[in-house]
């Protein structure tokens, strides 16, 4: 999962040429189009997940990395 998660937000990066930020928001929805693909990506290995545990896994993932 961590591999998918780094590989994910450098490729968002090198692709789009924006910084992939990724943050909760009120209403446990992604906003941004980083976040909708962290959401989707995370759903397709966990099933049917809450935003807060796909974002929670990308923080722990990218805290790992760093």
């Amino acid at each position: 999962l961590m591999t998918f998660f780094i590989g994910l937000r450098n490729l968002y990066e090198a692709a789009s040429g924006e910084e992939a930020s990724a943050c909760a928001h009120f209403d446990e929805q992604p906003h941004s189009n980083f976040e909708k693909l962290i959401y989707f990506g995370y759903q397709l290995v966990r099933g049917s997940s809450p935003y807060p545990s796909a974002l929670k896994a990308y923080e722990r993932s990218i805290a790992r990395y760093i």
